[in-house]
């Protein structure tokens, strides 16, 4: 059945299932939406009023500090953009946040006032199911996917006049809803035509929380970078503000712990600690990474894992052996200082990060960057040396035209080049 070719028809066929459902909490299948169906049911489990919309108003909660900055940076840039297309449309646009709480409402300022007149839908309202009954912001936000709710399918019949479509927004990241877009007007001027555009919109605000995230990402790996670079003898995990981890210097499964459920503390508050592992008492430092006033996510410390009384570090690499400098023999040496390179060498060679090894010529650069490859979790791949050097001599002999000969940039773009024999 068109929902959309015969609006009075059809309203008047869901109006009467509406009818039959308050009284025998049944309706037909093929004249009422599964989904519409499904939130009546809620719906009256929540002893929702069926005659009159009674939003509650929101006591003032900390939000979700990404939630936050969304709706900040939406009013300066989404919101401008699609103010135009409310007020052609007749609709206003709202965005919740995942309690489905109206935080931003955005349209024909006379449009506006009668929403907040007629429906109490303004910003600080609470617009969930068990609230207010069917609606498409509540609705979408309970099945976690777009909705559209058409006049008499609302629950409410005070609000049996207005049409409305809503569609989750997702953390990029973790998939979950951190709030909803929606888009409300008159039943009459609805067209499908707000599908798309409330889609589209939401779409749109997921790009800017991806770019968010990605940026906090990068920032909290440069954090991690130079925590590691400066203590090579502590493990470092890098989590974001979430509690999920992004980085390691090794595999936190060896360790038998779990980050996220070990820590009952705000990931904002730097903490001190242990956590009990499958080898034995492990002392943790978590320190809160910012930029500006923005929580980016943290950098957590393990200092060692105890046996007994003695605290050994007792490190353990999957599918190997205890640490040893089995690999750097081939480098000789006992001075302090060649110990030391050895040692920061084999920290590094537990990363996944490039290293730069500098030193002048014949002091061991390449058995060094060898003996960290075969260290490293890549020791399966090859290892491929390329003396810089000697190709840069050989490719300026080689490419250098004799006396009697010459060529240009289309020799050059074409591979045509004469070779000295």
């Amino acid at each position: 059945m068109n929902y959309l070719d015969d609006k009075k028809l059809s309203q008047k066929i869901i109006l009467n299932q509406r009818e039959r459902f308050l009284t025998t909490r049944q309706v037909d299948a093929e004249k009422v939406r599964a989904v519409i169906h499904e939130s009546w049911l809620r719906s009256a489990n929540f002893n929702v009023n069926p005659n009159r919309l009674v939003p509650q108003r929101a006591e003032k909660a900390n939000l979700n500090p990404l939630f936050r900055w969304l709706e900040n940076t939406a009013r300066k840039s989404v919101f401008q953009e699609v103010h135009s297309l409310s007020a052609a449309s007749g609709c206003v646009i709202l965005i919740a946040d995942e309690n489905a709480v109206i935080r931003l409402v955005d349209g024909p300022d006379n449009l506006r006032h009668m929403a907040e007149e007629l429906l109490q839908c303004q910003e600080g309202t609470c617009w969930a199911e068990e609230v207010v009954g069917t609606n498409a912001l509540g609705t979408a936000l309970a099945i976690g996917r777009p909705v559209e709710v058409l006049g008499a399918e609302h629950f409410c019949a005070s609000a049996h006049a207005w049409a409305c479509v809503a569609v989750p927004i997702l953390h990029p990241v973790t998939r979950q809803v951190i709030g909803v877009v929606d888009m409300t007007g008159w039943l009459k001027t609805f067209h499908p035509h707000m599908r798309m555009a409330v889609l589209a919109t939401a779409r749109a605000i997921e790009s800017i929380v991806r770019l968010r995230v990605e940026r906090d990402r990068l920032l909290l790996l440069d954090y991690f970078s130079d925590a590691v670079i400066r203590d090579t003898k502590s493990d470092w995990f890098a989590v974001d503000a979430s509690g999920r981890i992004i980085k390691g210097t090794r595999n936190i499964d060896d360790l038998g712990i779990n980050l996220e459920t070990s820590f009952n503390t705000s990931w904002a508050n730097e903490t001190c600690g242990e956590i009990s592992g499958k080898h034995g008492s492990i002392g943790f430092h978590y320190i809160p990474c910012y930029d500006g006033d923005w929580l980016v996510g943290g950098l957590v410390r393990l200092d060692s894992i105890c046996r007994g009384s003695q605290g050994k570090h007792i490190y353990v690499r999957k599918n190997s052996k205890s640490y040893n400098f089995s690999n750097f023999d081939i480098i000789l040496g006992d001075s302090e200082q060649i110990k030391e390179a050895k040692a920061l060498a084999i920290r590094y060679a537990q990363t996944n990060l490039p290293v730069l090894i500098q030193g002048e010529t014949g002091t061991g650069k390449e058995l060094f960057a060898r003996a960290i490859h075969l260290e490293s979790e890549r020791r399966q791949g090859p290892f491929v040396a390329v003396n810089c050097s000697a190709t840069v001599k050989m490719a300026k002999k080689e490419l250098e035209p004799s006396p009697r000969q010459s060529w240009n940039i289309v020799d050059i773009l074409f591979r045509r080049l004469p070779l000295r024999r």
